[in-house]
């Protein structure tokens, strides 16, 4: 039996990839090399938001540039899912500082 990838993408003004703060997302950065874990935690701001994340905009200001950890795509080869199938339908998420953001997977 073949077990397909889930397939990502981005929701424009999210922001979900982008609350970093390490007591929040302990598998996430568990997942990283120890370079790409030296990267993120630099990126972290006082506030657990990535340093780069304009909250005016709800923009990423280095997103042509953003480390390749910032990328969705390739999520389904680094964390393990269950199948898309199995998963309940993705609730609206406000894009609030306050409550801690959620990302969604399409098929």
């Amino acid at each position: 039996m073949s077990r397909e990838t889930p397939q990502w993408s981005c929701i424009k003004h999210c922001g979900a990839c982008c609350r970093l703060a390490p007591e929040e997302r302990a598998d996430a950065l568990a997942a990283l090399s120890e370079e790409q874990q030296r990267t993120y935690l630099a990126m972290v701001g006082p506030d657990g938001w990535c340093i780069h994340y304009d909250t005016g905009s709800q923009r990423c200001t280095i997103y042509e540039e953003r480390p390749d950890f910032c990328r969705v795509s390739g999520l389904g080869r680094l964390l393990t899912f269950p199948m898309i199938s199995s998963m309940p339908s993705p609730s609206p998420v406000a894009n609030n500082r306050s409550a801690a953001p959620m990302a969604a997977a399409v098929a």
